[in-house]
């Protein structure tokens, strides 16, 4: 939870997020989503691009894609650094022409619906377009979603990393056109077919799976213990029991106490 203090009076919180749940699943029909950010923090960045692929039992029916421009710039008149510029090929040419956040977020909601949306890291493209959809249509983002990337992550559990380039290694899937939104939105359709295929293989179908995994998760604190025997003694936290508070976004509970997980970009 994040406050902001301005010296008098009470801290002002910020309001949580009314997101849709976290599912765990693949449904019939579903829309893949993917966005491209002028930078990680949906407080002080920009959406610059959005697209989104419709599917009914694994065929695409529709698709839609959109460069989006910043309100914001640079001193400059820039709406991108030369990072992203590079990392996704969208050029400040291109975004000075694109529509703007309320045109295209009102179409992309006509499109999504009420539809399931499947996406890789998908916290971070739900968090962006629900702070996004609060400020210009004034109203919550609340479609239900499922993480391909947490999907991985209980499947292979001894993989240190699940970006989308990591499964796309695995699978022997094209990574080429990655980083732009809708090619993203096809790759990550890529992955999750190939999920879905290993879960049936190994488990026959994807409840089992699901099954399997609570099982194996019910893991205790008293169960989490380390094998070294070497300490640094003079550590200030040695010794000390560490409690971590606040608003788990990325992951359930159980999931984060019981894996080493750290911070990943796609």
């Amino acid at each position: 939870m994040i406050t902001f203090s301005f010296g008098t009076g009470e801290p002002l919180k910020k309001q949580p997020r009314n997101k849709g749940k976290n599912l765990i699943l693949i449904p019939e029909t579903y829309c893949v989503i993917d966005i491209e950010t002028t930078g990680l923090s949906p407080d002080f960045d920009s959406i610059i691009e959005v697209s989104a692929v419709k599917y009914i039992n694994g065929q695409e029916t529709d698709h839609f894609t959109s460069l989006i421009k910043p309100e914001d710039t640079y001193d400059d008149g820039s709406y991108i650094d030369e990072f992203i510029e590079e990392l996704t090929g969208i050029t400040n040419e291109m975004l000075s022409t694109a529509p703007n956040p309320i045109i295209v977020l009102r179409q992309l909601k006509d499109f999504l619906d009420d539809n399931i949306l499947i996406g890789h890291n998908v916290n971070f493209d739900i968090n962006f377009l629900y702070d996004n959809f609060t400020r210009y249509l004034s109203e919550p983002f609340t479609n239900d979603f499922v993480d391909t990337m947490r999907i991985s992550r209980m499947l292979h559990p001894e993989e240190r990393h699940h970006r989308l380039k990591d499964l796309s290694e695995r699978y022997n899937i094209d990574y080429s056109n990655a980083h732009r939104a809708l090619a993203d939105c096809y790759l990550t359709q890529a992955c999750l077919e190939h999920l879905n295929a290993e879960i049936l293989q190994t488990y026959g179908d994807f409840q089992h799976f699901i099954d399997s995994h609570k099982r194996n998760s019910a893991l205790k604190a008293a169960d989490i213990t380390t094998s070294n025997e070497k300490f640094d003694i003079a550590h200030p936290l040695y010794g000390k029991v560490c409690v971590f508070t606040g608003t788990l976004e990325k992951m359930p509970r159980k999931e984060a106490r019981s894996e080493e997980h750290t911070s990943e970009l796609q």
